[in-house]
C-alpha cells in the first residue's frame, strides 16, 4: 500500500470488516520463492488493484473458510502449551495456503498496471465542508451561505454529500450537530449544565425539534445523557469526520 496519499473506502449498507496484516518480509519471502519478487515493491506504489474476478472468488471463498474454522476452534488466547501449538498451526497454515494464493493473486494484479488513483474531484469541496462546520457549530448557515463560504455551487456540494456520505449537506450538519451535544453532555457536570445552554451551543435552538432527533439517533432523551453517572453513561461513537469516496465508475 502506498505510504503517501490516502486510502478510501466505502461499503453499502451493514458490512462487517475483516483486516488481514501480514508481515512484509514474509510477503516479500513467499513472492520471492514463487518468482514475484517485484511485486512487493509496487504494491508500496499503489493504493489499489483491479484484481481478477476469478482470482478474488478464489481467495473470497479461502478467507471465508479460514473464518469459519476460527469460529469452531478454541479461542486464540491464554497461555501454555496448547495455546502455542494453536497459534504455530493457525500461522502454519496460513502460510502454506493463503499466502501463497495471496501472493498468486496481487502478483496478477501488478501485471496488469497498479495505479494510485485520485479521489474524485468533490470529495476535496466535502472535506472543506466538513471543516468548515466543525469550526463554526453555532453558525445557522443557509445551504447557500455554505456555499458562499466555500466557494463552491449548490450543486457541485449536494452532489459531493450524496456520493460520499448519502446524505445531504444538512441532513449531515444536523447530524454532526447532535454527535457534538451528546460528546458535551456525556462531559458534562449534571449539577452545573442545562441541556438547552450545551444545544444552543451547537446551534439547535428549537427545544422540542432537537429532544425529538436527538431521541430518534440515540435512542434516549438527552436528560437522560447528561444525568446518567459516569459509570454508566452509554459509550457515544465518534463523529466520523472524513469521507470515504466511491470509487468511480
Amino acid at each position: 500500500m502506498a505510504t503517501t496519499g490516502e486510502v478510501h473506502l466505502t461499503t453499502g449498507g451493514q458490512r462487517s470488516l475483516a483486516v488481514l496484516v501480514i508481515d512484509p518480509a514474509s510477503f516479500q519471502q513467499v513472492a520471492t520463492a514463487l518468482g514475484h519478487g517485484r511485486c512487493a515493491d509496487q504494491l508500496c506504489r499503489s493504493n489499489w488493484l483491479p484484481i481478477e474476478p476469478s482470482r478474488y472468488q478464489r481467495l473470497r471463498r479461502h478467507l471465508l473458510q479460514l473464518f469459519a474454522l476460527s469460529e469452531l476452534s478454541p479461542p486464540l488466547r491464554g497461555d501454555g502449551l496448547e495455546h502455542v501449538h494453536r497459534q504455530m498451526a493457525l500461522q502454519a497454515d496460513l502460510q502454506a495456503d493463503l499466502l501463497p494464493l495471496l501472493v498468486e493473486t496481487l502478483a496478477a494484479a501488478c501485471d496488469a498496471g497498479p495505479q494510485l488513483r485520485r479521489a474524485p474531484a468533490r470529495i476535496e469541496v466535502v472535506k472543506r465542508a466538513q471543516d468548515w462546520m466543525v469550526r463554526h457549530p453555532d453558525r445557522n448557515t443557509s445551504l447557500d451561505g455554505i456555499c458562499q463560504e466555500l466557494r463552491a455551487s449548490r450543486r457541485t456540494l449536494i452532489q459531493g454529500f450524496q456520493d460520499h456520505l448519502g446524505m445531504g449537506p444538512m441532513a449531515f450538519r444536523k447530524l454532526q450537530r447532535l454527535h457534538m451535544v451528546r460528546q458535551a453532555l456525556l462531559a458534562a457536570d449534571p449539577q452545573r449544565t442545562t441541556i438547552t445552554a450545551v444545544a444552543a451551543r451547537f446551534g439547535l435552538l428549537s427545544g422540542g425539534h432537537f429532544a425529538r432527533d436527538y431521541r430518534l439517533l440515540f435512542g434516549e432523551r438527552p436528560g437522560f445523557t447528561l444525568a446518567a453517572p459516569a459509570k454508566t453513561r452509554p459509550q457515544s461513537r465518534r463523529m466520523l469526520t472524513t469521507v470515504q469516496p466511491r470509487e468511480p465508475a
